[in-house]
């Protein structure tokens, strides 16, 4: 059955949450150098703080864990932070990133599709270890090749595809790289539906007109007739949408969603979409 949705009535975040504070722990595979660079010549740190709460929200999604979502942007503009679901996350008996997804099969390879899509969405750097991007099914093994007989299967078939356009999503719209490293290129719309888990949010480049809408379900009903408030008075086309069928998705999509003038979330204007289940949606 389908679940409906509006949002937070009152037009803002849950007065019942808040973002951890900036004293969380977090951590870093590289130590810091000189001039902001760090002991291996680089200005780019792995941020592992995001990483375990974003495996812990698909493992499996669940509203106790959802403020953890929101602990990678306490920090995520300190430093020139990469995103790494490395080798470290595939090795030593934790899994394949798909082997470590919860629910059927369908259920696995959507909340596979959605930790991707959120990651290229989230600020930051990308980092995927091979095998990542066609859905490895074993743990890594360094005396073996990967899996590549998989890829005759659709649902590995779908994540690879997913994956190549993620790419050139992340190539394509400069909202999701030109002020990655910037507060300036990040606005919460609401981070506080909890009840629904799911997240909303802008990436922004330099310039308006190419902000994109970022919205995240994080459970395996849908949310139909979901509002969301935006900051634009024209039409907004869906540029990604991870359960397409063409990545072994249920194929609930969005037309052009026309805005209205009803305030919410604290714009002046909203949007009324579809959110499919376990996925992550595009809009500009």
């Amino acid at each position: 059955m389908v679940g409906v949705s509006r949002g937070n009535e009152d037009g803002g975040s849950s007065q019942t949450f808040r973002p951890p504070s900036r004293s969380a722990s977090r951590g870093s595979s590289l130590l810091r150098g000189g001039s902001g660079a760090s002991s291996l010549g680089s200005s780019d740190i792995d941020d592992l703080g995001s990483i375990d709460p974003q495996l812990a929200q698909v493992l499996p999604p669940a509203a106790h864990v959802y403020n953890k979502m929101t602990f990678g942007l306490v920090y995520a503009f300190d430093e020139n932070f990469v995103l790494p679901l490395s080798h470290d996350e595939v090795v030593h008996g934790k899994r394949s990133l798909l082997g470590r997804m919860p629910g059927d099969e369908w259920q696995r390879f959507a909340n596979l599709r959605l930790l991707y899509g959120f990651m290229f969405a989230h600020p930051g750097t990308k980092l995927l270890f091979m095998g990542g991007e066609f859905g490895q099914g074993e743990e890594w093994n360094f005396q073996q090749s990967l899996d590549w007989h998989l890829l005759q299967y659709d649902f590995h078939k779908g994540i690879q595809k997913l994956v190549t356009d993620l790419n050139m999503l992340y190539r394509t719209y400069p909202a999701l790289y030109e002020k990655q490293f910037s507060p300036e290129g990040f606005q919460w719309i609401d981070y506080g539906d909890a009840e629904n888990s799911v997240l909303t949010y802008i990436r922004k480049g330099k310039m308006p007109k190419d902000d994109l809408i970022i919205a995240c379900n994080f459970t395996p009903v849908p949310r139909e007739n979901y509002r969301i408030g935006v900051p634009k008075s024209r039409k907004l086309e869906e540029v990604f949408n991870s359960d397409a069928p063409a990545y072994g998705g249920s194929g609930i999509a969005n037309g052009p969603a026309k805005v209205s003038k009803t305030p919410w979330h604290g714009f002046e204007h909203s949007i009324e979409v579809s959110l499919p289940p376990l996925s992550v949606v595009v809009f500009r």
